[in-house]
């Protein structure tokens, strides 16, 4: 508007979320204490939640509408994005949506079948993730 005051929606704020495998998965609600600064320079503590969903992958953004910076004159504040880093798994690995398990197996149990080898492609079978 001429002559008048331009308002500025606020900047978009990131932070960084460490995730678990179970969690990228299963999906999870993850609470947190946010700082953002305001235009006093005084610093706004809130406490939001993030939706982590089902499925989620390693560099994904999360995004929790108005927690960003505030905007200037009255504008909408900014966004807060989460950026998704899962964190290593002691067994599983993760290759796309697929899971994956390294096992040593003597090649003389493989071929001839092993009761503790039987045992545990049934236990891995029955998991649902």
């Amino acid at each position: 508007s001429a002559g008048g005051v331009r308002t500025r929606v606020g900047e978009n704020l990131e932070h960084n979320l460490s995730v678990s495998l179970d969690e990228a998965f299963r999906g999870a609600l993850r609470e947190f204490t946010v700082e953002v600064p305001s235009r006093s320079g005084q610093p706004i503590r809130e406490r939001i939640e993030v939706r982590i969903p089902p499925g989620v992958k390693d560099g994904q953004k999360l995004r929790v509408a108005g927690k960003g910076y505030e905007g200037t004159d009255g504008a909408p504040r900014g966004d807060l994005f989460f950026k998704v880093a899962i964190a290593p798994h002691p067994t599983l690995e993760r290759r796309e949506d697929d899971l994956h398990l390294e096992v040593d197996v003597p090649l003389w149990d493989a071929l001839l079948g092993d009761q503790q080898l039987r045992h545990l492609i049934l236990q891995l079978s029955q998991i649902q993730v």
